[in-house]
Formats: C-alpha cells, structure tokens, sequence
C-alpha cells in the first residue's frame, strides 16, 4: 500500500529512492487551499488575536503589517478567474489615528514610508498634496516631499 494520501501522488526526481510529493494538479496554475478573500480574512483575523499588546508605535505598526503581509496576494499568484477573481496585493496601509500617522508600503519597494498629518492642511479648500510612492530614493517620514497638484475633480 502507498504511504501516499490519495489526493498526492509520488514523482521521482533523482537518484534511487529519492521521491517528491506534490498535490495533483500541482503547478503555477494550480492555487492553494485558503487563498479565497473569506480564508485571507480569517486567517488575519486569527493572527490579530494572537497579537501582543504593543508597548509603543513602533511595535504597533510592526505588528499590524506582519498580518497584513500575511494576508497579501503575491504577484503571479495564479487567481484570476472564477467567482471572485482575485490580484496581487499592490500596497498596504496603517493609519495610527492616535498619533496622526499614516504609513505605506508598496508591495514592490523594501521602503516603508511615513506621513505625519499634522504637517498638512486638511481643511476644505487646502490645496491637494501628491506623493510618487514609487520613488525608490523616499523612506521614513515623506511628509516633506509631497507637492501640490492639481485637484483631481
């Protein structure tokens, strides 16, 4: 009898008793159990409990994007047709309310950006602000470098 669950089957790779098992229909195209949005909320929702309580910002928005990276799509990920066709996660964002901060995280940038909104004005009519994200040379506090734009409406 095959030591092997029916849903994988054994391929040989290599030498003499050397084996690799994979899921059938394992592949680029094949997607994995639990990447539906519904098992990507549970499955941050479920770390998020486990969470320590943070004893500073720091921690916080450490914490809360070490889910969130949890619960991204990578790009390629193969999940693009269906009932809920599903895209690469492209950023993530935390909002410290509390001390008025607002962090960014493109998915294709090792930097993490920051931007203390008591810096801007936020009334009605103050002129819009822009920021290219993108710019690989911003890190750390961007609040600096935003310049105005034209309002989009």
């Amino acid at each position: 009898m095959d030591p092997v669950p029916p849903r994988l089957r054994r391929e040989r790779h290599g030498g003499p008793g050397a084996s690799l098992c994979r899921p059938v229909g394992a592949g680029r195209d094949a997607g994995l159990r639990g990447h539906g949005p519904v098992h990507r909320f549970q499955r941050a929702a479920y770390f998020g409990s486990l969470l320590p309580r943070p004893a500073d910002e720091q921690q916080a928005v450490a914490a809360v994007l070490a889910v969130t990276r949890n619960a991204s799509v990578p790009f390629g990920a193969p999940y693009r047709s269906g009932r809920f066709a599903t895209y690469n996660t492209e950023y993530r964002t935390v909002c410290d309310l509390a001390g008025r901060r607002y962090f960014l995280e493109l998915a294709t940038s090792p930097n993490l950006l920051r931007a203390e909104l008591d810096r801007f004005d936020l009334s009605p009519g103050a002129p819009v602000m822009t920021l290219d994200p993108h710019d690989l040379t911003l890190v750390g506090n961007v609040s600096g470098a935003f310049t105005p734009a034209p309002a989009p409406f």
